[in-house]
């Protein structure tokens, strides 16, 4: 679990499942996790090496299946594979369900069960959530949340730069060419002095975005002020998207990674308590960019507005 998390749930009545599904979609967006439901209905369609391939957080099962067979009968092939996940058991045939467990046992063991009414039903799922949600969040996990989310990100932005170069007519590449001299290689001045020379003589921009001289700071200026000259409005939650990477992201992960579990952490002249707020946050903050900011840039350059 980063900022989704991944649920296994075996329901066959579809219009139970699709108000039920909505509560749960609902429990796990107050966490600020994309939610990810896999629905099944059946033993038939269920093969154990779906769990051993896909990480699940959580798996929902209910008692009585469409081809007559029952969930615990699921839940005890799962255990036998030595995959703990948690589950909840649930049924409108309470006695039904629970003599099946007692029978099944030492097969199913680590279960949780309710019934299938769905304010208790949802109830039960948001604080099983919740648990999961509390049992990740330590240091660790989170600093590699971050790290995973803005090195994926910095992937895109420096494979967009290179789309953006080829896709651009030759008075927009003398855009790009003025930004990387005015804005970024003046800024190293002696030890760059060769660089700028080179670029000047072979415009060899290709070479230059490859070579690792240009920072994440570097490749976002670029985009960003391109994009001011070119009258391209490119903002995040009407942010300048440079500015909402740089605060929202790039400053918390270059200070997670001197932190211990506790710790406060000052970010911007702002302290944060590392809790489950700081948790939320951040992942608000990763899904902004991921639901925003990334396919913007996509379109940008499928629609050939650059």
């Amino acid at each position: 679990m980063n900022n989704s998390f991944n649920i296994l749930w075996f329901e066959d009545n579809k219009t139970w499942y699709k108000m039920a599904s909505r509560n749960v979609e609902v429990s796990l967006q107050k966490h600020c996790l994309k939610p990810n439901i896999q629905n099944e209905n059946s033993q038939k369609s269920f093969n154990i090496s779906m769990m051993l391939s896909n990480k699940y957080d959580l798996i929902l099962m209910d008692y009585k299946l469409i081809d007559g067979t029952t969930g615990d009968q699921i839940i005890s092939e799962i255990r036998r594979a030595n995959i703990l996940t948690d589950i909840l058991f649930y049924s409108s045939d309470e006695n039904g369900m629970n003599n099946a467990v007692k029978e099944a046992i030492p097969d199913i063991d680590g279960i949780y069960i309710t019934k299938r009414e769905h304010s208790i039903f949802s109830k039960k799922v948001e604080l099983l959530i919740s648990k999961i949600v509390r049992r990740s969040e330590d240091i660790v996990n989170l600093r590699g949340m971050v790290l995973d989310a803005t090195s994926k990100f910095e992937e895109i932005l420096t494979d967009f730069l290179l789309k953006l170069w080829d896709s651009v007519n030759e008075c927009n590449r003398k855009i790009i060419i003025s930004i990387v001299n005015d804005r970024i290689l003046l800024h190293y001045k002696n030890w760059l002095q060769q660089q700028m020379f080179e670029f000047e003589e072979n415009k060899d921009f290709k070479n230059l975005n490859d070579s690792g001289l240009l920072s994440m700071n570097d490749r976002l200026t670029i985009i960003s002020e391109f994009c001011k000259k070119n009258d391209i409005k490119l903002k995040l939650n009407d942010k300048d998207f440079k500015d909402y990477y740089t605060k929202k992201l790039s400053s918390f992960r270059n200070k997670l990674g001197h932190v211990s579990v506790g710790e406060e952490i000052k970010v911007n002249g702002q302290k944060y308590v590392i809790d489950e707020e700081f948790h939320q946050m951040l992942r608000e903050n990763i899904n902004n960019l991921e639901n925003e900011f990334e396919p913007t840039l996509s379109r940008l350059l499928k629609d050939n507005k650059l």
